[in-house]
């Protein structure tokens, strides 16, 4: 063939001159055709060309030169993809190649089987027609096992979890769910012990726990030790307050108490201190009798002091003092009487007057 597309007759092949008049006569020349060429019906063409109606028939100048000759193994399409890949045989299209669709050797698939009216292969299975649902929920999915060529249930729902505390999995066909044969609190019942504490279910070690005693250290040292009475389900105190720091027998030291601060017992004090009162003297506590004494009284502090003319003695507490209750005016006042003088006397408990004329300048 030329580059143009026109075949190729050697030195003695005869050109067109303009593309019209060659155009649409294909391997069909009018030339001088000497070279070893074909000329049928008045057409010139060339050793090897194909009859244009007639794929399986062509130029073949050793069987004629002026008739189509068979074109036995040259390729052809009969317009059936089913068939196979066509060829020539006897001058028609009659030879078919293997067919399109083998058996791609994939069991979940089925048989292949050819589509003329989409000229595409197809399979008369797929994995999941083929392993259809079997409709348990237990045995997990149905899936094709190309290896075996069967089919099998995988991913079973109720695999064990690993749990300890939730016993051993199994599957509930009619609820479709998964079981545990324990909870925690089946696992580790309550033992029914009080003072062991509550139980649990231990996951990391695989064993049953106690909480421990209910009644540990609270930490106060007044109440003493603590401890559990698993006959009434309780803690007690080794002490309580009183009896930790009980009465130490001495009214003078004052209540005892316990001092949770410094976990020592202490006393109130002397329970007889100062009175603020001065006529009554200095207080203190008498352990014999269990009361609190004064080391005076008014009358000791602020006794008589044989004097008439100042009255009656007695102690003044707001001034800390002793005070007389009258003094010698107030005994033996004036008694109006200008042109006597008046001479006091002492006499006992008596006051007399001794007259006198009045003295001048």
């Amino acid at each position: 063939m030329n580059g143009d597309g026109t075949p190729d007759f050697g030195a003695t092949a005869r050109y067109w001159t303009n593309p019209e008049e060659r155009e649409g006569k294909g391997w069909a020349w009018y030339a001088s055709c000497t070279a070893p060429n074909c000329t049928i019906n008045g057409k010139c063409y060339i050793d090897g060309a194909p009859n244009p109606v007639n794929p399986c028939q062509a130029c073949n100048v050793d069987i004629s030169t002026t008739t189509w000759s068979n074109n036995d193994g040259a390729a052809c399409n009969d317009g059936l993809y089913c068939n196979g890949f066509d060829t020539c045989s006897g001058g028609t299209c009659n030879q078919h190649g293997s067919i399109p669709c083998p058996d791609d050797g994939q069991w979940c698939n089925g048989d292949e089987y050819c589509n003329e009216a989409n000229d595409k292969c197809l399979h008369t299975l797929t994995p999941s027609t083929r392993c259809p649902d079997d409709g348990l929920w237990c045995n997990g999915v149905e899936e094709c096992n190309e290896y075996t060529d069967q089919c099998q249930q995988y991913y079973t729902p109720c695999l064990d979890d690993g749990m300890w505390c939730n016993g051993s999995e199994s599957c509930d066909e009619t609820n479709r769910q998964c079981l545990h044969s324990e909870t925690p609190d089946t696992r580790c019942p309550d033992d029914g012990f009080w003072c062991t504490g509550v139980e649990s279910c231990n996951e990391s070690t695989d064993a049953c726990d106690h909480s421990g005693d209910p009644c540990p250290d609270d930490g106060q040292w007044c109440n003493g030790s603590e401890s559990c009475d698993e006959t009434n389900r309780q803690c007690l105190h080794s002490e309580t307050p009183d009896t930790r720091c009980p009465d130490d027998g001495f009214w003078c030291t004052g209540v005892e108490s316990c001092n949770e601060s410094t976990d020592t017992c202490d006393h109130s004090g002397d329970p007889c201190p100062d009175d603020g009162q001065w006529c009554n003297g200095s207080e203190s506590c008498d352990e014999t009798d269990d009361q609190c004494l004064h080391s005076t009284t008014p009358e000791d502090l602020c006794p008589d002091d044989g004097q008439w003319c100042n009255g009656s003695e007695f102690c003044d507490e707001t001034n800390d003092e002793c005070v007389h209750s009258d003094t010698p005016e107030t005994i033996c006042p004036d008694d109006g009487l200008f042109l006597q003088w008046t001479v006091v006397l002492q006499r006992g408990d008596r006051s007399v007057h001794d007259v006198g004329s009045p003295v001048s300048g």
